[in-house]
């Protein structure tokens, strides 16, 4: 079974999370990170979001189950917060990779890894094949997803992983605290 989810900047069903004001109830687990997620389609726009709402809640992680937030548009907040946005060219890479990896299914029992933002080549192999130096392998088997520009890794996007003799296994890595989940 794979997951589908959207493209990079589309968001997951506002229509039932955004109120008619432009704002949005905090619910249990959210973040910043999660909230950018489900209204914008990443979570790289947390810091904006964060910031828009400095007033009311001067720090992030003091979000509370109830609170209700500003959640403007993301064209509002990209231009008001261009500095905390993603850059626009990697917007574009982003979407772009987003949209083209979302038909793809992995082959079964393939091992999979979900990027998440802040993601390298270099961290993935260090910490899910034990050895940085083969970063090489994982550009190698999705050369066609990553181009090649692979410093640019779209989080949410699942790339293969070479096989290290273990069971196959899904791994993603939660991008707020960045623990890793097994399937």
């Amino acid at each position: 079974m794979s997951e589908s989810r959207p493209s990079l900047g589309t968001p997951i069903a506002t229509k039932d999370l955004r109120r008619h004001d432009g704002s949005y109830e905090v619910r249990p687990n959210d973040s910043y990170w999660v909230i950018s997620e489900k209204l914008y389609g990443s979570g790289a726009y947390f810091k904006a979001l964060a910031e828009h709402n400095r007033d009311k809640i001067p720090r992030e992680n003091q979000l509370q189950v109830g609170d209700v937030i500003s959640a403007p548009e993301l064209a509002a907040l990209e231009k008001t917060y261009p500095e905390l946005c993603p850059k626009a060219s990697r917007r574009e890479i982003l979407r772009h990779r987003a949209s083209t990896v979302g038909h793809l299914q992995p082959p079964a029992g393939a091992r999979t890894y979900t990027i998440a933002e802040g993601d390298t080549l270099f961290d993935i192999a260090r910490y899910e094949l034990g050895k940085a130096s083969r970063w090489p392998e994982i550009h190698d088997l999705n050369r066609d997803l990553l181009g090649k520009d692979y410093d640019l890794l779209p989080p949410g996007v699942v790339i293969l992983l070479p096989d290290h003799g273990g069971p196959p296994q899904s791994v993603t890595r939660h991008p707020g605290d960045g623990s890793v989940y097994q399937r």
